[in-house]
């Protein structure tokens, strides 16, 4: 009897154990998603910092994600002949922007040798460096999404510092936005719409300067520049953060979303697309990742609207 119900009791590890083996073998036999990198890239992250980002983006996309990391002087040739020869043969290959002459290379050559299933994709941060070809397709972010969303969640968290300060929510502030590269109409609209949906009608300043310091009159500020002078004056203003680097532990306390555009981040949005959108020569716009950073805001009420915030729709 002992034996028997020994023998009963084990079956759901044996299951459990036999399903394990299963998806491993299926994650590892699954056509892997090839990144290409530089070394200034494995700089900013450093080696263990980015072995965690990988893993969490074949995690995400339960399939293994290389990264091929490419030294300056590579030509664009040997970057091509270098991921041909990876088996199982990858179903994305992603490109940086300033590899877009290898990415070219290699999308041509595989179209010649018969495997058209692997899609080749160039990442362009602003849309106008999008090239016209038909080798390959190219991923911008969506910046007029983008921007709707940071402006909702700037109207929200300027509500922090005033219910923190016991402030009325009419008085006379402004929202900064500090950039490094100018945003467009678009966006600078789509951010002003977003804050008049979240309740904002105060006044918005968008500005590129490292000088800025912390005021008073200001309710909020997205940072997509170099601010390093603002951090070392701001007290509770809350901060909406464009970086790649994403240990909220390193972040100052009033950094409150952190907004990341980076090939790991957008590698799992771009691999759940629909498979019919990926036709050569077209353009995917792909919104960041927003991260809601929950311990350093005080006013709880608030994560709610946030979350609604960074997955509305811009309408």
């Amino acid at each position: 009897m002992d034996v028997k119900r020994f023998g009963l009791s084990s079956i759901p590890l044996i299951s459990f154990v036999l399903f394990m083996i299963v998806i491993t073998y299926l994650f590892f036999l699954r056509p892997p998603v090839i990144l290409v990198t530089d070394i200034y890239t494995h700089a900013l992250y450093g080696a263990e910092r980015e072995q965690i980002l990988i893993f969490e983006a074949s995690f995400k996309i339960g399939r293994q994600v290389k990264v091929f990391r490419i030294m300056e002087e590579t030509d664009s040739y040997t970057i091509a002949e270098t991921i041909k020869k990876t088996k199982p043969a990858p179903e994305f290959v992603f490109f940086p922007f300033h590899y877009s002459d290898a990415a070219k290379i290699y999308a041509d050559q595989i179209k010649q040798e018969g495997n058209p299933l692997t899609k080749t994709l160039v990442f362009f941060y602003e849309e106008t460096q999008a090239k016209n070809t038909d080798s390959y397709i190219s991923i911008t972010p969506d910046t007029k999404l983008d921007s709707y969303r940071k402006g909702r969640c700037a109207a929200i968290l300027s509500k922090e510092i005033r219910l923190s300060h016991e402030e009325n929510l009419n008085i006379n502030k402004q929202i900064n936005f500090i950039y490094d590269t100018q945003p467009n109409n678009d966006a600078q609209q789509a951010f002003e719409k977003g804050l008049a949906a979240s309740g904002y009608f105060g006044k918005v300043n968008f500005v590129n300067t490292r000088d800025m310091v912390a005021q008073d009159y200001l309710d909020c500020v997205v940072i997509e520049g170099p601010a390093s002078l603002f951090f070392q004056s701001a007290t509770g203003i809350p901060v909406i953060l464009l970086s790649w680097f994403n240990d909220p532990i390193y972040f100052p306390d009033n950094v409150k979303i952190q907004i990341d555009d980076s090939p790991y981040a957008l590698i799992p949005k771009i691999v759940s697309l629909p498979k019919n959108g990926f036709a050569a020569g077209s353009v995917l716009k792909v919104p960041a990742t927003f991260k809601i950073i929950r311990n350093k805001i005080i006013n709880k009420k608030l994560i709610g609207e946030l979350s609604k915030a960074i997955r509305s729709d811009g309408t």
